[in-house]
């Protein structure tokens, strides 16, 4: 299965967080997929990414950028649904992971038009429609305060408990409190 580079303006293939200058928003862009912590993505300094996908893939973008999924706009620290082709636009440094990708270098390299990049092969990638509307960052993590290990991590522990609420049953819900929209995930105890 394939990802197809087809613009790749100020784009790196970086192999793991470490080799990355923001390391928390490549961690979180991973996470994000349902990739390990330290898994490659592709890192953008203000620059712009075209891809497009033999498959159907599950994605993010982390950072500050203008994605569109499909020709449609969509929002940055969510998972995606990505059908065929996904656009990015960033504005400063921003992230853009698929789950199963894969690196085929263990330092960070540039990316050109009409590279291939392969991932492993993972169907609808197994994610619900409500576990697809779940796996976004709230604002309280969107920061890594200092620590980007922990800050990853305490994202990886926040993602753990959402999947295993969603399986079992558990509704979003929305608040308004004050003004301000909440959104909660109830799960009925019996």
């Amino acid at each position: 299965m394939t990802i197809v580079i087809r613009v790749a303006e100020k784009a790196f293939l970086s192999p793991a967080p470490s080799a990355s200058l923001d390391r928390y928003a490549h961690a979180a862009a991973n996470l994000l997929c349902l990739n390990p912590l330290m898994a490659p993505a592709i890192e953008l300094r203000g620059g712009e990414l075209l891809v497009e996908t033999s498959h159907p893939v599950l994605a993010a973008v982390t950072g500050p950028a203008a994605v569109a999924v499909d020709g449609r706009k969509a929002g940055t620290w969510s998972a995606l649904y990505v059908e065929r082709s996904l656009s990015v636009f960033a504005e400063g440094r921003a992230y853009f992971s698929v789950r199963g990708l894969r690196a085929p270098a263990e330092r960070k390299v540039p990316l050109s038009s009409g590279v291939e990049l392969s991932t492993e092969p993972n169907g609808q990638n197994g994610v619900s429609g409500r576990l697809l509307a779940a796996l976004k960052v709230p604002p309280s993590l969107l920061s890594d305060n200092g620590d980007w290990l922990q800050a990853a991590h305490r994202l990886q522990r926040y993602f753990e408990l959402l999947t295993d609420i969603v399986q079992k049953g558990a509704e979003l819900v929305r608040v308004n409190i004050g003004g301000v929209e909440y959104e909660a995930w109830v799960l009925e105890l019996s």
